[in-house]
């Protein structure tokens, strides 16, 4: 069994703290989208490696689980 690439559901992205830089992934005469940001295995990453939305998102998830116990 051989894995193919969905080109319309892969993304990619770059990880710099260097703004501006494009990456031109190409697959079979397609090109893949570059992101900015998304969500993997319920953790948000972004492409300058900032994690504070994360960790915000994190507290506020604990502080409405604790309100509601």
């Amino acid at each position: 069994m051989s894995q193919q690439i969905n080109v319309k559901k892969t993304k990619a992205m770059v990880v710099t703290r260097n703004e501006g830089i494009q990456a031109k992934l190409e697959h079979e005469g397609e090109y893949l989208d570059q992101v900015k940001d998304f969500k993997f295995w319920g953790s948000y990453k972004s492409a300058d490696g900032d994690c504070t939305n994360e960790i915000k998102r994190r507290i506020l998830q604990w502080l409405v689980r604790r309100q509601l116990n």
